[in-house]
């Protein structure tokens, strides 16, 4: 200690000043107030080391307060956790934190000293000033999100009752672990932003399970079908595995039970109901009879629905590139089909939507009205800060809720419709979303998205979503159970199984969207394209720039660098991505879209879009209400693809290499494969250049049948009727390149 002090003196000598003998207590100080110049001494419970930012931050206590300080240069450079100090400052406040900043001088008195016992709080008495820069520990709460920890990034934790915050800064250890999927106790430094207390967690160590096998997994589903699906988690430990689950959050239905004690618990849950919610929580006991339990998750059976999805754009796509068949254009007249579905409507209409203005646009809001008239119950959610004028067209019989307003929260941005979720047809339910507004200039100029899937399971799913910011089931809103932003908890299914196809659902801030955007991005094998109106997470410009230095082709549009907080991300970019592959909007419209679409040139490498109203910014990730989606379907990554490639040569873009499939061999029927699913034998067409094969395999890829078509148009059966119902893989390939065609045999 002594050396180490004596090193700091001689590299710092203007900086650690003579010792003076404190002041006061920090609490005497605290009470002094912004202005004073403050002298005090406290054992350092988190140092430099742990806290990003252009100066030095640490924080301190005594046995009666905590604070912090923050000093630009290096002057707290040499201070490290369990350091006795002493230190002479002037009192300020950074977003309501009280600090010392500037900081006159500091000595390191001692070090390694023993840190102070965290102070033992719950989420309902213990975030207030009084515990303020402090380390505190709250026991038995659950941590959002699935996944792993990003850093700078903000994740709710409840006890069932009360919903707090922790922050991952982007230098702790932390980053990168896996987010906890069990009820765990925390430690960390109480720190402020604003009017919102966070939870700082500084160690892996600081967030702990306690006794028990230890649940080091959340639940992860897999095997979606419409009576069952397999649940599975990992124990550090050996430990029996259960599962309880139910329809509702009392998960009354009778537990599955396994007494083998293993690390590795997998168990299948059966005799369900198709297109159905289902909440679960899963629990291990170990040969001491300590038990770990999960938080609980919600999962979804697939549906009996149709499973149809549609893609429109509001503007015109390059057709170009198409192999399925061309997108559709639709322009302003996306109203006109939104009004349709509205028109169709028997029994709900859910609406969440950023901004709608009536003018100049055909009349949703007679629409809506004439569904409310004729018994269909219409509920409406809009943000408060947008003019929104539409809502004004609506009856007053049509509930309507505005966001909250407050500097914790960002802005109400889905863009969402929920029809007929819980209706007696599966064949009804329908989900609308997308990132188009509906104003004019969104509507007609400014290129856009709208994804329709007809689906139970996912219109359910999206319907607890809404029902949590309206605080009700009912048809009026609850104020006092109303939850919007980092308010909410993770609380509906991410997984689905649509006709075959996996969809993913995930809602901001509480579901770690943009950690599963990066997942997304990261399974690219062959190409990834980008279009989004914002990106100021330096998280995601990394992304890219990784899969762009793994030799995938990597190319983006963004509407503007000029957005607060973006240069950074566009610096990224802009020195790891070729010139030809990057761009900036030049066209007079905004480029709205928030998308990603991978590998849609690999059909072998399970192509995807990712899509949505989460723009890929700050405030979308930790503070708006966005909903994202990700579909694994090649038609969809294609549409998407003919539209991005549009705006790409808009912007003067040319470099797409063969990504269009103008290489490949083969032209592809829109209604390649069919029928699908199928009880028999099915049909696949398509015209081959050269000599083509085509194999059927089932999921253990093990090959089922093998046919050697000859050149020109074909129609080929395709001998399934024999086969037992499941999933099964058409491939067909030719000149090196294969397509790969998802069957489902009923």
């Amino acid at each position: 200690m002594m050396k180490r002090a004596f090193l700091a003196l001689s590299l710092l000598s203007l900086v650690f000043t003579t010792h003076t003998f404190a002041q006061q207590t920090i609490a005497q100080a605290r009470n002094l107030g912004v202005g004073n110049t403050v002298t005090v001494t406290g054992i350092v419970t988190a140092d430099s080391t742990l806290y990003p930012g252009s100066g030095v931050t640490i924080y301190f206590q005594d046995n009666t307060a905590g604070l912090s300080a923050f000093n630009p240069g290096t002057l707290l450079s040499g201070v490290r956790q369990g350091d006795s100090i002493e230190i002479t400052g002037e009192l300020s406040q950074f977003n309501q934190l009280l600090q010392i900043s500037p900081v006159n001088s500091v000595n390191i008195l001692s070090s390694n000293n023993a840190l102070p016992a965290p102070i033992s709080v719950t989420l309902s008495n213990g975030w207030v000033q009084q515990y303020e820069c402090m380390l505190v520990e709250v026991s038995g709460v659950t941590v959002s999100g699935t996944g792993t920890f990003s850093g700078n990034t903000n994740y709710n934790i409840t006890d069932g009752s009360n919903t707090r915050e922790i922050r991952i800064n982007n230098r702790t250890p932390l980053v990168g672990t896996p987010i906890p999927g069990s009820l765990v106790n925390i430690t960390g430094i109480m720190s402020r932003f604003i009017g919102t207390y966070q939870l700082l967690p500084r160690y892996t160590t600081d967030i702990n399970q306690g006794a028990g096998p230890q649940i080091i997994s959340d639940i992860e589903q897999s095997n979606i079908a419409t009576t069952s699906f397999d649940l599975s988690f990992e124990t550090q430990d050996p430990g029996t595995t259960i599962f309880y689950y139910g329809t509702n959050a009392l998960m009354n239905q009778p537990p599955v039970v396994n007494a083998n004690l293993t690390t590795s618990h997998s168990e299948t849950l059966s005799g369900l109901q198709p297109g159905r919610i289902y909440f679960a929580q899963a629990a291990s006991v170990d040969a001491q009879g300590d038990t770990s339990l999960s938080p609980m998750r919600v999962f979804a059976t697939q549906s009996l629905s149709s499973g149809d999805m549609k893609a429109f754009f509001i503007t015109e796509p390059d057709t170009s590139v198409a192999r399925f068949g061309n997108a559709v254009y639709t322009g302003s007249s996306i109203i006109d089909t939104l009004i349709a579905y509205v028109d169709n409507a028997q029994s709900t209409i859910d609406i969440a939507i950023y901004n709608w203005n009536n003018n100049g646009i055909p009349d949703l809001g007679t629409a809506l009205n004439n569904a409310a008239n004729r018994g269909v119950r219409v509920r409406f959610i809009t943000d408060a800060q947008t003019a929104t004028l539409g809502m004004n067209t609506l009856s007053s019989s049509i509930p309507t809720l505005q966001s909250p307003v407050g500097a914790a929260y960002g802005i109400m941005h889905n863009k969402f419709v929920v029809i007929d979720a819980e209706s007696t047809d599966p064949n009804r339910p329908i989900v609308w979303t997308g990132s188009t507004n509906w104003t004019v200039g969104q509507l007609t100029t400014d290129p856009n998205n709208t994804v329709v899937i007809q689906d139970q399971s996912l219109a359910r799913a999206f319907q607890l979503e809404f029902q949590e910011m309206w605080g009700s089931s009912g048809s009026l809103p609850n104020s006092m159970n109303s939850r919007f932003g980092p308010d909410k908890s993770d609380n509906t299914p991410h997984l689905f199984n649509i006709n075959g196809i996996r969809v993913e659902l995930y809602f901001s801030p509480t579901d770690n969207v943009e950690a599963n955007i990066i997942r997304a991005l990261e399974s690219a094998d062959q190409d990834l394209q980008v279009a989004t109106m914002l990106m100021t997470r330096t998280t995601l410009a990394n992304a890219l720039a990784d899969k762009h230095n793994d030799g995938v082709y990597t190319a983006a549009i963004l509407n503007d660098n000029t957005t607060t907080g973006s240069q950074p991300a566009w610096n990224i970019l802009s020195s790891e991505l070729p010139s030809s592959r990057l761009f900036l909007n030049n066209q007079n419209y905004i480029m709205h879209h928030k998308y990603a679409i991978v590998d849609q040139s690999a059909p072998q490498s399970d192509p995807l879009v990712v899509t949505g109203s989460h723009n890929w910014s700050n405030a979308a990730n930790q503070r708006n209400d966005e909903n994202t989606i990700i579909i694994y379907d090649e038609v969809m990554a294609n549409l998407f693809f003919q539209d991005w490639v549009k705006i790409f040569r808009d912007n003067g873009g040319t470099d797409i290499s063969n990504l269009s499939g103008e290489d490949f061999g083969i032209s592809i029927s829109p209604n390649v494969l069919y029928p699908n699913p199928t009880s028999g034998n099915a049909t696949l067409d398509f015209t081959a250049y050269n000599s083509a094969s085509m194999q059927v395999y089932d999921l253990q890829g093990r090959i089922l049948y093998a046919h050697q078509p000859g050149k020109g148009v074909q129609s080929i059966e395709v001998p399934t009727a024999h086969l037992p119902a499941g999933m099964y893989l058409v491939r067909l390939e030719t000149d090196g390149k294969a397509e790969v065609f998802r069957l489902v045999k009923n």
